[in-house]
């Protein structure tokens, strides 16, 4: 039985929910803590994507475990029950009470529920967990076109096409979400660390003709460059896959005409699937990020 679109949807949705799961994982004790919630509700989400794919249903007044008997009806044997046992307990035990797991309880949980998605997800859906793509719950129209060409791009072997696509989803993200630029948003102009006024001419400057100009020039682009990483690191985006992005992704030339051309500075066949999931996996993250932090 294939998937239908709002099953599939909802899949994203665990994604994403794994995801958050993770990140908070990694932060200090005892925020890392509260990691166990996102990842509960995503291993929930699935348990129940996963029986109503498979047709099934849970008897009146069941609790989170009668999933595992539902779905082995139908054919379906989940993995990690035991353990399963123990993540539920300390989930109830953090929202009821307050008692925060150890980190390396949180580092055990966040391990199995992993596997436990990738494993169930192979054998209920016929798909890899970690091919699930999340540009589908960015709002952004050119954005998500972008990274849903980009995609399609990787599919193909099209590695070069597909960083195209990843350098124009991520200009669209950073104009229209960074210095405001996007035409009708409804969004608030995010912080820029160095988001002042162009570089101006003075009287030396304006002396030295063509080189002044130049200089100038030079100058706001580099201060341009050096404010989009800080407003990275300000917003706890991936660097690391910001690194990426820089290193192997053609450049974005937007001329006075409003025309938007690819300028590729390294060669092309340089370019693996690696790096270019690495580069589409970074602006997903980071159009959902930029989109879910300006909703307040």
């Amino acid at each position: 039985m294939s998937l239908v679109p709002a099953q599939m949807r909802r899949l994203t949705i665990v994604r994403h929910l794994f995801q958050i799961g993770v990140d908070q994982s990694h932060k200090g004790e005892p925020l890392s803590g509260l990691a166990i919630l996102p990842l509960h509700d995503a291993t929930e989400l699935f348990l129940q994507v996963a029986l109503e794919h498979k047709e099934g249903a849970l008897p009146a007044r069941s609790d989170f475990m009668a999933y595992w008997p539902a779905l082995s009806e139908r054919g379906a044997e989940l993995n990690h029950r035991e353990g399963m046992k123990r993540f539920n307990r300390a989930r109830v035990s953090l929202k009821h009470d307050g008692t925060i797991p150890a980190h390396d309880h949180i580092e055990d949980f966040r391990l199995m529920v992993g596997d436990f998605l990738e494993t169930n997800c192979q054998t209920i859906f016929a798909i890899r967990f970690a091919d699930i793509s999340l540009s589908g719950l960015v709002r952004d129209v050119a954005v998500r076109d972008h990274l849903e060409k980009a995609e399609l791009a990787l599919g193909d072997c099209d590695y070069s096409g597909a960083m195209e696509h990843v350098a124009l989803a991520f200009h669209y993200l950073t104009t229209g979400y960074i210095y405001g630029e996007l035409t009708g948003s409804t969004h608030s102009r995010l912080f820029h660390p160095l988001s002042a006024k162009p570089v101006m001419f003075n009287s030396e400057i304006e002396q030295l003709g063509d080189a002044g100009r130049t200089i100038v020039k030079s100058i706001d682009s580099l201060r341009d460059d050096f404010g989009e990483a800080i407003t990275m690191i300000a917003y706890n985006l991936d660097f690391d896959g910001y690194r990426y992005l820089k290193t192997y992704c053609p450049f974005v030339r937007v001329y006075s005409s409003g025309r938007v051309a690819i300028d590729w500075v390294r060669r092309s066949r340089d370019i693996d699937a690696r790096i270019s999931r690495r580069c589409v996996a970074f602006v997903i993250d980071a159009a959902l990020r930029l989109e879910g932090g300006k909703d307040g």
